[in-house]
């Protein structure tokens, strides 16, 4: 799309003092700018690259814009320029900014509950064998539904969210950490916690291992975006979640799935010393 078929009036000043919002906010990206005397409007460009090409995308009356077209996470950059009647004046810098990607409400605790209603009927001696193996791990139904029940009102404010569905993911087993890598790259999403690795050292199953992986939820506590690349080769603000549990089972949406639930607790100091301090506010 060409810039515009104005004229250029170079004899009008530069829009100055523009300002874009920089992960402040959900529902799009804030730009406000100062007023140029004399200018009837302005007009707003956007890239998706660093000094690349800019297409037009709204001309306002006033010196501020909510862009809600934007893509959540992707890093956009802006230059603003006044118009005066049919001429355009000098464009504004550039200027970046992005827009927070929102996944607390992907997955409801609820929601996921309500799938595991399958009656699973056990055949093979391979899945026997591995139920004999992971029996030791269960937790027991009463106390999983205690755990849910006491972490009932950290999931309603969202200081705590769930996710799962997780078909990819790397490890690192000297670290005792797990990488979960969404394929809609909307999230990083980090485990650390020796059992999950003392699991898959004491029965040398690493089938069974990827399988309780993939079938994991993860209580999440944010700590912040990270920038990745995308696959379209753009910068890319993600939010880090670090991973306070994972709940798993064999069969994912097993109906018993309450007595039949291994949970691997983080061992990090810092995430369980934010849990306190989510703790200590939930109770203020």
């Amino acid at each position: 799309m060409l810039l515009t078929s104005l004229i250029f009036a170079q004899d009008h000043p530069q829009l100055t003092g523009l300002q874009v919002s920089y992960g402040k906010l959900y529902r799009g990206i804030s730009l406000r700018w100062s007023l140029v005397t004399g200018a009837t409007g302005y007009e707003v460009y956007r890239s998706d690259r660093k000094n690349g090409r800019v297409s037009r995308i709204t001309s306002v009356a006033d010196t501020v814009f909510l862009d809600n077209s934007c893509e959540p996470g992707v890093e956009y950059f802006y230059k603003v320029a006044p118009v005066f009647g049919s001429r355009r004046g000098k464009f504004s810098r550039e200027k970046s900014g992005y827009r927070l990607i929102d996944v607390s409400n992907l997955y409801t605790l609820n929601s996921i509950i309500d799938k595991k209603n399958r009656k699973v009927a056990i055949q093979s001696a391979i899945v026997k064998r591995r139920l004999e193996l992971i029996d030791e791990e269960y937790i027991g139904w009463l106390k999983i539904k205690f755990i849910l029940f006491v972490s009932k009102p950290y999931f309603l404010n969202s200081k705590v969210i769930v996710l799962t569905d997780f078909d990819q993911f790397s490890t690192r087993n000297d670290q005792n950490t797990i990488h979960f890598h969404p394929d809609n790259e909307n999230y990083a999403l980090s485990f650390y916690g020796q059992r999950p690795f003392n699991l898959l050292k004491r029965t040398n199953d690493t089938e069974l291992f990827n399988r309780l992986l993939r079938n994991s939820i993860a209580f999440c506590v944010y700590q912040g975006d990270v920038k990745i690349r995308d696959s379209k080769g753009r910068n890319k603000f993600i939010p880090q979640y670090e991973a306070i549990g994972l709940a798993t089972q064999y069969y994912k949406y097993a109906d018993n799935w309450a007595s039949r639930t291994i949970l691997f607790s983080s061992e990090r100091d810092e995430i369980m010393q934010q849990v306190r301090k989510i703790e200590e506010e939930s109770r203020d």
